[in-house]
């Protein structure tokens, strides 16, 4: 049956991958097996029948522990192709789909697949480019369906005894038929002579093969010389080509890297720069259909491949402690141009370094550079490589090197937790192309993305987070990292809450497992900075309005929780952990709100409208935080933040409180009210009949416990009968909601008198401040 677009992207080769890498260890323990084999055979000293009757069984035991090796292999590399293919098919018809849906074109995913304009207007050569796009939908699913066969294939030839194993060793059982009985010299040759060979076989092959796969391409990159004809180009293509899709693999990449070593690897680029430095004039440039342009672009072609190829290795070496990081870190940090390219070329493959490389060739390259970032425009003058000018930034070690850091939260770390590297790259390098437009992501990788992290990475993200903060209020940073700004605090939101608000302890259980150590002081420059950001306004925003929910929601449990202990001192509406939950919200809004808005002021021209505008950034919860047995998930609001700095989110105002058609919807009260409402519809409790219940309680027949105010059955519902989170609201919706406690006694007004409070007192606080 054919396979449908459906189908494909539903379709996960990783599985195929993880079944490989199982099998890949069943059948190294299966080779462990050879050395009792070996040991088992029969001494030659023994004679007669019994003597033959025992090599028989052994020849027998060998046997069939080969044909249970030989399948193995051969499924191994079945899976292998098969994930290869599905994963470039996917990838390739996803990218033709989305370029057509892109266009508001319509995509018949039949066989054969079409598309057309639908309702769509269509421009000269829109239908050629549909034809083209369709055909390479087609062209993905008929490959997907061909490596679906052609694995179903070797699954059931593996089922049904279809490999024989041979009578060598378990080692060469694995092995295709073809490439049984040789030596390991003999079957390197034979896989360097046929690379497709060696593609067809590389998972089940000896390490030592491998590893002297390794070392021979090694020793042909070092033996690159100037390139005189397309045959010495082509051969060249052919060793970086083995380089390129085996660098990842440890016993042929530690060959490769050992054998070149860091200079080896600065020689090797400098071999490549030769290439295209001066005209081509190949003594055959006569026989068509070869052309000096074509011959250039196949030589920038190879250059750029090389260069990432061997980037990819040192990624793989640096990650996998394959080599002495400060050796190689040293050396090629001091060789400018080689250090360009491969950082240039690790970017464009967006490899990651690994953390202790990063942080050393970063020691090296500030120690190169010594204050002269224009240094690189006079030692790269005239440079091009891979068809792109490295006489600009791209020649710049040290802005590449930054470009690359943000690749791993490792990498990212390394730089960050260097506060005399990461001070020189934020604010101190003076150049007029400031490196803040790349360095703002690696701030954000070394904290944001890491902080939900476990161990000692959860903490690294907190400790950088908080020296970042503290630097950014006493520096005055490039705008570029607002964004990033507003993300920490966002994320780090807990730990906000107790500096800035009156009487708050820490939030128990917390939401990370480690936390950032900020000042009110700091907080409020960083935040007035950040103001007229409207990405970073909105961060900070929403992270705050989905926090006060979490603390209303487990403020108003609480308060039921303690109503239903029994306790006749428990003082429902005064002072219980509702009321005071309110009050602390209103404080925390309070305080970001009008810092931020300060900032916005600063940055505008209408005081009145940068206010709303800020206000509107505070962006009601359209969900409820996620909740496991001991707590909300610190993960989720990362998540949230992360994503939200990436897209560069913006808060939609017909989302949230503060709504268009009614100013009053703009009042941070109003808003914080709303909440703590929706966090008494959610709560419920569980006691055993009470005789002596407050009156803000009911309950009922069962035992539950809720506030009798009835809000949980006035609060809308959707669809399906669930309470609408506050963001979901309609202006109408919130306005019923927000007018009732107005006209009530109770635990209602007990909460509109604490937010009201809440914000007075932040007020109250901030003249005095204003006034010394």
């Amino acid at each position: 049956m054919a396979v449908t677009y459906e189908q494909l992207q539903s379709w996960k080769p990783e599985g195929l991958d993880t079944a490989a890498d199982d099998l890949n260890t069943a059948r190294k323990k299966l080779l462990d097996q050879q050395d009792e084999m070996d040991a088992g055979k029969v001494p030659d000293t023994w004679i007669g029948e019994a003597a033959t009757r025992a090599e028989n069984r052994h020849r027998g035991l060998v046997e069939s522990l080969n044909d249970i090796a030989a399948p193995l292999g051969q499924v191994i590399m079945g899976l292998d192709d098969a994930s290869a293919t599905i994963k470039k098919a996917k990838s390739s018809a996803q990218g033709a789909y989305q370029a057509a849906t892109g266009k508001g074109w319509k995509v018949s995913t039949g066989s054969p697949v079409s598309i057309t304009a639908g309702e769509g207007k269509t421009e000269d050569g829109d239908e050629a480019t549909m034809k083209e796009l369709a055909q390479t939908i087609q062209d993905a699913l008929t490959d997907a369906e061909r490596a679906e066969n052609d694995l179903v294939a070797v699954l059931n030839s593996a089922t049904k005894g279809g490999y024989d194993g041979g009578t060598g060793s378990i080692e060469q059982a694995t092995l295709p038929p073809e490439l049984r009985g040789l030596s390991d010299d003999e079957l390197a040759k034979k896989l360097l002579d046929d690379p497709e060979l060696m593609d067809d076989s590389w998972e089940v092959l000896p390490p030592e093969v491998q590893a002297q796969i390794g070392d021979y391409t090694a020793k042909k990159l070092e033996d690159l010389d100037d390139i005189d004809s397309v045959a010495e180009r082509k051969e060249a293509e052919k060793w970086f080509s083995i380089l390129g899709k085996h660098s990842d693999d440890r016993d042929f990449g530690e060959a490769v890297i050992d054998r070149l070593g860091p200079e080896g690897v600065n020689n090797v680029i400098h071999q490549m720069t030769g290439w295209t430095r001066n005209q081509i004039t190949y003594p055959d440039y006569e026989n068509p259909p070869v052309t000096i342009g074509d011959e250039t672009m196949a030589l920038q072609k190879l250059q750029k491949e090389g260069a990432g190829n061997l980037a990819a290795l040192l990624g793989s070496a640096s990650r996998g402690g394959w080599i002495d990081n400060a050796d190689y870190a040293e050396k090629i940090g001091q060789d400018s141009t080689a250090a360009a390219i491969l950082l240039h070329a690790a970017e464009g493959r967006n490899v990651e370094l690994g953390a202790d490389f990063t942080h050393k060739l970063g020691t090296q390259l500030l120690e190169t550079e010594n204050g002269d970032p224009l240094r690189y425009s006079q030692i790269n003058n005239g440079l091009f490589f891979g068809g792109e000018s490295f006489m600009d930034e791209n020649g710049d070690p040290l802005r590449q090197f930054v470009k690359v850091a943000d690749n791993g939260i490792g990498s990212a770390q390394a730089v960050m937790g260097d506060e005399k590297m990461a001070s020189y790259l934020m604010h101190d390098r003076l150049t007029a192309n400031h490196l803040a437009e790349d360095m703002d992501s690696v701030v954000r990788v070394a904290t944001v993305d890491a902080a939900a992290e476990e161990g000692e990475v959860g903490k690294k993200a907190a400790d950088i987070a908080s020296w970042t903060i503290d630097y950014a209020a006493k520096n005055e940073l490039d705008d570029h990292y607002d964004e990033e700004l507003g993300g920490i605090i966002a994320t780090y939101m807990e730990d906000v809450y107790p500096e800035v608000v009156d009487d708050a302890a820490p939030i128990k259980p917390p939401l990370l497992d480690h936390h950032a150590d900020f000042s009110r002081d700091d907080l409020g420059k960083v935040l007035r900075h950040i103001g007229g950001n409207e990405t970073a306004t909105s961060v900070v925003g929403s992270s705050a309005a989905q926090f006060n929910q979490l603390l209303l929601d487990r403020g108003a449990q609480a308060t039921i929780d303690g109503v239903g202990t029994g306790d006749p001192s428990f003082d429902v509406g005064s002072d219980d952990p509702l009321v005071s939950a309110s009050h602390r919200a209103a404080g925390l809004r309070g305080f970001l709100e009008d810092n931020l808005a300060d900032g916005a002021v600063a940055d505008g021209e209408n005081e009145a409208e940068d206010r709303k505008r800020v206000a509107e950034m505070f962006t009601l919860p359209l969900d409820v935080i996620p909740t496991d047995g001991t707590g909300p998930v610190g993960g989720y609001l990362v998540d949230q933040v992360k994503d939200q700095i990436i897209k560069g989110y913006v808060g939609d105002p017909a989302g949230v409180a503060a709504a268009e058609s009614d100013e009053s919807y703009a009042s941070a009260r109003r808003s914080t009210e709303l909440q703590s409402l929706y966090a008494m519809a959610n709560a419920e409790g569980q006691a055993q009949q009470l005789d002596n219940l407050p009156e803000q309680v009911d309950q009922g027949a069962d035992g539950s416990l809720r506030f009798n105010n009835g809000i949980s059955e006035d609060w809308p519902r959707d669809s399906e009968g669930n309470l609408k989170p506050p963001g979901s609201l309609t202006p109408a919706e919130m306005d019923a909601m927000l007018r009732r406690p107005e006209d009530e006694s109770g635990i209602g007004s007990a909460v509109k008198r604490a937010v009201d409070n809440g914000y007075d007192n932040y007020q109250n606080r901030k003249k005095l401040e204003d006034h010394g």
